[in-house]
């Protein structure tokens, strides 16, 4: 028998999480996409949308945190994380962008940190896949 994890109803806020809400506070709404940081994987070949969407299926199952929706405590405790029902709209979207969407990596990634994620009303992350760059060999 597969010992399955019981389901969260709530997950506490880290260190980071409680210092990023405060930096938001401080700076203004939507202005903390300053700490918003990009990990850039180049593989070879293409990436199928559905898979990476369905290995994020699979994650929330272990980790609930990349569905899960912030939400505010009662007066005088601090926020949690509320975990999301289990269904796609609630995953992280996974993106795909086309060539002649995006002329310039560089500035599609300095754009994508400055849209803002507002953790209340979607999730925490989000997955942008891009065009292999070109190297100028072809």
């Amino acid at each position: 028998m597969i010992d399955r994890p019981r389901p969260l109803h709530r997950l506490p806020l880290n260190a980071a999480d409680a210092s990023l809400l405060a930096l938001d506070r401080l700076m203004g709404p939507g202005r903390v996409g300053g700490n918003l940081v990009h990990l850039v994987i180049e593989v070879d070949g293409g990436i199928d949308p559905a898979r990476v969407t369905r290995a994020f299926e699979r994650f929330v199952e272990r980790s609930p945190w990349p569905a899960a929706r912030l939400r505010r405590g009662a007066p005088l405790l601090p926020p949690y994380w509320k975990p999301s029902p289990r269904d796609r709209r609630s995953l992280p979207p996974v993106t795909e962008h086309r060539e002649t969407e995006n002329p310039s990596i560089d500035r599609f990634l300095e754009q994508r940190l400055n849209d803002p994620i507002d953790p209340f009303r979607g999730p925490p992350m989000r997955c942008d896949l891009l065009p292999p760059a070109h190297d100028g060999a072809s």
